[in-house]
């Protein structure tokens, strides 16, 4: 059976989760999607005060220029363009030094309790299952390739429970990190499925069977502050936009990236983009979530 929440739900407490964890370093989504419910609007909830002197203005233009430029608004002024501009600027350098990225391709897992199921042989217990799409699992590995290792992390995260009673006991308790499974993009190449029965050391891939190290994550993310090949937060973020724009160009998801810039190339900014980098480079990473839903952190 399916876990009985939906993926959203999982990934919207687990965004909430890692921004406000204290034993975790700090993270803030650069440019998620305008979902109602998730995000750029849920980095108000961070637990870091400094942040709140900038995201009320940050969010309110975000939105306008977001809703003009995709809904095909006839025009935009180019005095608009660089107010936006000056404002990520400003927040770029107000903000600490990005140490690393994260993305995080959430997956919602199958719970099988039969002695029936197919990977019962390896596991002699009930299990978590989920399956790999090619396109997808493409797409992350050609991210992973493309960023340099010592300042990014491309990961799959599953929860290592199934109820709703059990989302809503980690949402209180504040455990859903510690009850998930994480698993690198790059350790799952040429598998289809992949199993797990909670949080511990390892998990089992298949077609041929594979037993993969499970990624400590709070660890891993420990050891990117040590490891960190910091330059400044602009040229990180122009980098990773680029970076990012390289990866979804050679994946299945291209068409849909290039029709979404041929909307942007009959607006008034496009001929902008290299004056404008740093709002142009939001756009891009905007775009990649939208279209793949794939999730990037920025790690202080």
């Amino acid at each position: 059976m399916l876990a009985e929440f939906e993926e959203k739900q999982y990934e919207h407490y687990m965004n909430f989760e890692l921004l406000c964890k204290h034993n975790i370093l700090n993270l803030f989504p650069p440019g998620q999607h305008l979902e109602h419910y998730l995000g750029f609007d849920v980095a108000l909830y961070s637990c870091n005060h400094k942040f709140w002197k900038y995201f009320k203005d940050l969010w309110r233009w975000y939105n306008y220029y977001y809703y003009r430029i995709f809904n095909k608004f006839p025009y935009i002024k180019p005095e608009d363009v660089r107010f936006f501009e000056e404002l990520l600027g400003k927040y770029l350098n107000y903000i600490p030094k990005i140490k690393f990225n994260l993305f995080i391709q959430y997956k919602r897992p199958e719970y099988l309790t039969s002695n029936r199921s197919k990977e019962w042989i390896y596991w002699k217990k009930p299990y978590y299952r989920y399956h790999i799409i090619n396109h997808q699992q493409q797409l992350l590995k050609n991210l992973a390739l493309n960023i340099d290792r010592h300042s990014a992390l491309v990961i799959y995260a599953s929860p290592a429970f199934h109820t709703q009673k059990q989302l809503w006991e980690n949402v209180q308790r504040k455990t859903i990190i510690d009850n998930s499974n994480y698993c690198k993009v790059t350790d799952l190449s040429g598998h289809m499925k992949y199993t797990y029965i909670n949080g511990g050391k390892y998990g089992i891939a298949l077609s041929e069977p594979e037993k993969i190290e499970n990624l400590n994550f709070e660890k891993s993310i420990g050891n990117f502050k040590e490891e960190s090949r910091y330059e400044n937060n602009i040229y990180t973020v122009i980098n990773l936009a680029n970076q990012v724009e390289n990866s979804i160009e050679k994946s299945s998801y291209s068409e849909y990236y290039k029709y979404y810039l041929m909307i942007l190339k009959n607006k008034f900014f496009w001929e902008f983009r290299y004056k404008y980098r740093i709002f142009y480079s939001f756009i891009k990473l905007s775009l990649f979530e939208q279209i793949t839903g794939v999730r990037i952190f920025y790690g202080f």
